[in-house]
């Protein structure tokens, strides 16, 4: 079987894995090899936009992007994952496999690359070189790791989270996860009278668990604008 011969919904999924795989697709050129319009690959274009716009199916990861200049277009993978996440992935592996081999660290490196998104994967390798000191310090202090664990997988899923600091309690939604000065903190959305972002030591909170509010985060504090707390 040719190009020519494949139907429409045929040519529309190959040319939405050839994208999915990094490929640029160039309108006029695969409109020659399908001998087809121009119109009809548009038409093709089009539809693939509106299944990686159904938050079902796609889960707001992956954006179609066009480039005007060389008229092609790709698709982008946004990601699971910030840099930050994917570093302390590896510092809770870290502290539950310490004598993982090369070969096997290798494929979780893979692995956790594939989750950040594409335009953030080359500042991966040198972001983790930079964190090596705070991550190796990060990793001794196993005493925290199941509650980065327990947020890393609340942050991806935009879980919201009942939790006690300081003998208060308070309701919110964590958005990422960081190291500063070897310690380890969570930007936390929390939803109170004031509605705000803070920044929160994970060793210094309490009883954290998931909790069964619903909890909207407006496009202002996703933004990342924060206060430390004491």
């Amino acid at each position: 079987m040719t190009n020519r011969d494949v139907n429409s919904k045929e040519r529309a999924l190959i040319i939405a894995f050839r994208m999915f795989f990094g490929e640029k697709i160039n309108v006029n050129d695969t409109a020659e090899a399908y001998g087809v319009s121009k119109r009809t690959i548009l038409r093709d274009i089009s539809a693939i936009r509106h299944v990686l716009a159904d938050k079902d199916l796609a889960n707001e990861r992956f954006e179609l992007k066009y480039n005007e200049g060389h008229n092609n277009y790709n698709i982008l993978d946004n990601g699971v994952l910030t840099l930050e996440e994917a570093l302390l992935v590896l510092m809770t592996l870290a502290g539950n496999i310490p004598d993982i081999n090369p070969d096997s660290l290798n494929k979780v490196l893979k692995g956790i690359t594939n989750l950040v998104a594409t335009a953030d994967r080359r500042q991966l390798k040198p972001a983790m070189l930079n964190a090596k000191e705070s991550y190796l310090a990060l990793s001794k202090k196993k005493d925290i790791l199941p509650q980065v664990r327990e947020l890393l997988i609340w942050i991806i899923n935009r879980k919201a989270v009942h939790f006690t600091y300081k003998n208060r309690s308070f309701n919110g939604v964590p958005l990422s996860i960081f190291v500063k000065n070897r310690d380890c903190f969570v930007l936390m959305y929390v939803d109170d009278d004031v509605k705000q972002n803070i920044v929160y030591p994970i060793n210094k909170l309490k009883n954290l668990s998931e909790s069964k509010l619903e909890i909207k985060v407006a496009r202002t504090n996703l933004e990342r604008h924060c206060d430390f707390v004491n």
